[in-house]
């Protein structure tokens, strides 16, 4: 995953590697500006989770309020698969280790999934409890993501 090429539907959130934490300098990244909230009553919420394996896709979502944050915690890299204008227009994105992402508030996505192991993701997302926190559209065939 690059941030050139996840531009259109989000941010990469790269950490630094350790070797930049020795010293005085730190090992700092950002600050990047990250989590849009559409909706100043909704709180931040986070939700601790270990990601499932990839399997068959058969449901898109997307939160118009609110981006969606994914910041890896311990395991392996993240699938990410995104449809930013529906099913037809799918595409698909590997994280790098030390790799998470923003996804911009409307950008239809599959579930995140966890490749090369079990992956501990934090993941925070803009929510109120109300039907507009999430819309998911039911996908009339199911993708399969071939992986190299």
């Amino acid at each position: 995953m690059t941030a050139d090429g996840f531009a259109p539907f989000g941010t990469v959130l790269t950490a630094p590697g350790q070797e930049r934490a020795v010293g005085r300098a730190g090992g700092r990244a950002g600050p990047v500006p990250v989590l849009h909230n559409g909706r100043p009553g909704a709180p931040t919420t986070l939700a601790l989770s270990w990601l499932a394996l990839p399997g068959p896709i058969t449901m898109l979502e997307r939160h118009m309020h609110s981006g969606q944050c994914f910041l890896p915690m311990a395991g392996g890299t993240m699938l990410v698969v995104v449809a930013p204008n529906g099913p037809a227009s799918a595409c698909a994105f590997v994280t790098a280790p030390r790799q998470g992402f923003d996804l911009h508030p409307g950008v239809w996505h599959a579930g995140v999934a966890s490749i090369g192991g079990p992956t501990l993701a934090a993941v925070l997302l803009c929510r109120d409890g109300s039907s507009g926190d999430m819309e998911t559209v039911s996908l009339t065939d199911p993708w399969e993501v071939a992986l190299p």
